[in-house]
């Protein structure tokens, strides 16, 4: 991110705690909670740097009432726990090709290996 971007995504965060901090009583902690993890995943695009939020881990943060702030160059930053995002390393599945035997119709090989067909009668 440019020195613009994550200056903006700080003050967006400073405001949303904020927010959040002063208007604990206003609405229900689940609400809160839920538009809190919208507006981050909104901010930051964590789902395209493939990472998410931690909720269980922001939740009891929020119900401990003990966020982390940090301040810096006259800035206060609160710390929102993330977590990565499981990488889907597997690769396709080779599929087996289910060739069929024109002479004895068995699937696994060809005419031209068929047991059926070269066994002497």
């Amino acid at each position: 991110m440019s020195d613009n971007q994550s200056l903006r995504v700080s003050q967006a965060l400073d405001n949303l705690a904020k927010t959040i901090l002063e208007q604990k009583d206003s609405s229900s902690y689940n609400e809160k909670l839920r538009r809190l993890e919208e507006l981050i995943n909104m901010i930051l695009q964590i789902n395209s740097n493939g990472s998410k939020m931690d909720t269980t881990k922001l939740d009891s943060i929020i119900r401990d009432k003990d966020i982390e702030i940090i301040e810096k160059n006259h800035q206060r930053y609160a710390l929102i726990p993330v977590i990565p995002l499981r990488q889907t390393t597997a690769g396709k599945h080779k599929k087996k090709n289910k060739i069929r035997c024109s002479f004895c119709n068995e699937a696994g090989h060809t005419r031209a290996n068929c047991e059926k067909r070269l066994q002497p009668q």
